[in-house]
Formats: C-alpha cells, sequence, structure tokens
C-alpha cells in the first residue's frame, strides 16, 4: 500500500517536473531570455549595472533602468514595461557584484547560487533520515519553481525564516531578532509579523531587530545617499498604487481578488469584498496570537505559520513566489509530524494541476474561437493560492486555541 502511494507521488511529481520543463522549454524558444523567464533577475542584474555605471541613487530611476532592460529584452511587449528595483541601497552591492558579468551568465549563476543555498537549507532542516524524500516534494512546489523561473530573491528569506526560528526556540531572541531584520528584503513581509511581537512582549526580539535595521539603513544611508533612499521610498508609493511591472491581478491576496471584484463587477463591491476579507485576516491573527501559550515550542511554530500565510494573503504585494516562506515552518512542524500530510500535499500538487488546467482552457478558448476575459488565469490561480494561505491560518489558529492549548 506504501509503495503503491508512493509510486504515486512519484508519478505525480514528474508530471509536474515535465510541466514546469516545458514551460521553461517554450520561454527559451518563443520568447526568450528575460521576456519572462529571469525577468525578475533582470531588474536587479540592471540595478547592479545603474550603480556601477551611474551610482547607487540611480537604481531607482525607472528611466535609467528601462534602457538598460530594453537593451537586453528580445520581445517588444516587453521592452515599454520596466521593472522596478524595490531593494534598499545596502542589498544592491551584492547586484553590483553580479553586473560584472553579462546578463545570461549572471543569470546561471544566480540560479545555480540560490538552488545550492536551497540545498543546504534542506540539508540543515530537514534532520529525519526518512523525511529526506521531503526534497523533491518542496523542490518542485509551485513557489519554488515561480522563484526560479523569475529569478527571485526568496531564497535567502527562506534561509532567514528559519534561523530566526532556530534561535527563538534555542532561547536566543536577539540573535533571532538580527535574523528577522533579514526580511527588509522584502519590508511587506513584517507587516503583521512585528506589531503581534510588540503585542506578545517580544521586547528582546525588536532589540535585535532594530538594531540589525538600524545596521542596514545607515549602510544604504552612505551607500545610496537621500536622494537614493528617497527614490526608493516614491517607487514603493508608485508600486502600491499600482506600475504594470507589479501585476496585482496575479497575487495571492485580497488585493487580487479586489482588482477583478473592481473589473468584473465595481470598485465598491472590490474593496468591500477585500476589505473584509482583511480585517478578518488580521482578526484570525490577533486571535492566533492572543492564544499563543508561553514557552511551547510547538504552539509557537504554529503561531509562525499562520502569520506568514495571514501576511501572504494580507499583504499588499505578495506573489506566488512568496509562499516559500512557509517552508520553514513547514518542515519544522512535519518533523515534529504536527502538519497535516492532506493539507502539505494538497499545496503542492493542486497549484501545478490548477496551472495545468488554465493552460488547458486556454488552448481550448482558442480552438473554439471563444475570448476569455483578462487575467483570468491570474484569478483562477490567486485564488487557489488565497485559499490556502487562509486554509493555513485556520488550521494554526485551530492548533493553538484546541491541542496544543491544551498540552
Amino acid at each position: 500500500m506504501l509503495t503503491s502511494l508512493r509510486r504515486r507521488q512519484n508519478l505525480a511529481l514528474s508530471a509536474i517536473a515535465g510541466l514546469y520543463l516545458g514551460i521553461v522549454i517554450h520561454s527559451l524558444l518563443f520568447e526568450g531570455l528575460f521576456a519572462p523567464l529571469g525577468r525578475d533577475f533582470l531588474a536587479f542584474w540592471s540595478a547592479g549595472y545603474v550603480a556601477s555605471t551611474m551610482g547607487y541613487s540611480k537604481v531607482y530611476d525607472l528611466e535609467a533602468l528601462g534602457k538598460v532592460q530594453a537593451s537586453l529584452t528580445p520581445l517588444p511587449q516587453y521592452k515599454s514595461c520596466t521593472m522596478a528595483y524595490l531593494f534598499l541601497p545596502v542589498f544592491t552591492t551584492l547586484f553590483h557584484l553580479f553586473a560584472l558579468l553579462p546578463p545570461e551568465a549572471s543569470f546561471f549563476l544566480w540560479t545555480s547560487l540560490n538552488f545550492f543555498l536551497l540545498i543546504r537549507f534542506f540539508r540543515k532542516f530537514i534532520l529525519h533520515q526518512e523525511k529526506k524524500g521531503l526534497w523533491p516534494v518542496f523542490l518542485l512546489a509551485f513557489p519554488t519553481f515561480q522563484n526560479f523561473y523569475w529569478g527571485q530573491i526568496n531564497v535567502w528569506l527562506v534561509i532567514c525564516i528559519g534561523e530566526f526560528i532556530r534561535a527563538y526556540l534555542e532561547r536566543k531572541p536577539l540573535k533571532a531578532g538580527v535574523y528577522l531584520a533579514g526580511l527588509l528584503l522584502k519590508p511587506q513581509t513584517l507587516i503583521l509579523l512585528l506589531p503581534f511581537f510588540f503585542l506578545k512582549g517580544g521586547i528582546k526580539v525588536l532589540e535585535g531587530f532594530a538594531l540589525a535595521a538600524l545596521a542596514l539603513l545607515a549602510l544604504s544611508l552612505l551607500i545610496g545617499g537621500q536622494e537614493g533612499l528617497k527614490g526608493l521610498v516614491l517607487i514603493w508609493l508608485k508600486g502600491a498604487k499600482g506600475m504594470p511591472s507589479i501585476t496585482p491581478e496575479s497575487m495571492m491576496n485580497w488585493r487580487m481578488l479586489l482588482v477583478h471584484l473592481s473589473t468584473f463587477f465595481s470598485p465598491t463591491i472590490g474593496w468591500a469584498v477585500a476589505g473584509l476579507g482583511m480585517a478578518l485576516t488580521v482578526a484570525l491573527t490577533f486571535y492566533l496570537w492572543k492564544k499563543l501559550p508561553p514557552d511551547d515550542s510547538e504552539a509557537f511554530v504554529v503561531t509562525f505559520l499562520g502569520t506568514i500565510a495571514a501576511t501572504l494573503a494580507f499583504a499588499w504585494h505578495s506573489h506566488f513566489h512568496l509562499g516559500m516562506l512557509l517552508f520553514p515552518c513547514i518542515i519544522w512542524l512535519y518533523n515534529s509530524e504536527i502538519f497535516p500530510q492532506s493539507l502539505f500535499y494538497a499545496w503542492v500538487f493542486i497549484p501545478p494541476a490548477t496551472v495545468f488546467f488554465i493552460y488547458l482552457l486556454g488552448a481550448l478558448a482558442q480552438i473554439a474561437k471563444i475570448t476569455l476575459p483578462m487575467g483570468y488565469g491570474g484569478l483562477i490561480l490567486g485564488s487557489c493560492f488565497l485559499a490556502f494561505n487562509l486554509c493555513f491560518l485556520i488550521w494554526s489558529v485551530k492548533m493553538v486555541s484546541t491541542k496544543l492549548n491544551t498540552i
């Protein structure tokens, strides 16, 4: 029975790998590199190039970035769509180094480095020998594919979260706070974590976070100057309002639902549904932290998982690849045999099946000469991931308020 189940799982994983390989081959043959394969990395590389040729304060200048990106983008429709650079100047030093290489070689090196770091993370955190089979499952999860397809930076965030959990559970809150500051790579990931640590009295964690954050900001000011930080804030504000490269219609949060409901019905309906959903998400997260018992490692990791899932649903900028942030908590709870296998495997297998369905639907519509609504794929897949984020949050609330709270 177990062998048969494992065989079916391996077949499903093989099918997922085949789907991803087909997408990559299609992108390379018919679209070329950086259109859209590796397009997020193109934003990073172009920022590094601009930093080296025009100065760090110019990496947030869309005109400067656009000229570099247009020269490297093969398809006309992408030449006019500039990918903004959204990281602090201190992090730009990494991409300054990558920009010393040609963009194609740099993307290959970046992908190889991130793959190596992710494998190293798995070696460190997947402890039990019998659970080593989780490696290919996590590697073939859709957020992982999206991260490597776009050339994203989420592996570094996964490592920061994993080390944060390790330090926190080892009763090293200052060290944990320093690792938490690593999430400043994408500050929207802290939008719920920091307030609830404050409400729960995690002062030492916040002290470590503040020290590391001040150091990163001071270095960013030194590297990019006031003009650079001002440019970063302005580009964040532009992104919040909406830019072509941000694509909120293809996110996994309430904002995605707001965009589609506003398009199909009206902005009033969109804001009503999304606003209520965001309020309920925050309320459930507050309840989760309120119920968190003191000095309970399992309850803390469950709470942290629920908060990350809530963040993915609540944050204004939340693409599919950010789902990798759930990895450390899922692995820890899976090692402890707490996390339900059914929910985990549903989260792994259903999104790729949904992607296949979207491609199939598009092909059938083309054959039948039917025009599908704009952004239908983003709505279907985004709703799928939004539902999973809420499932993780609700499961966490249920666990902390019942089973773990009675220990």
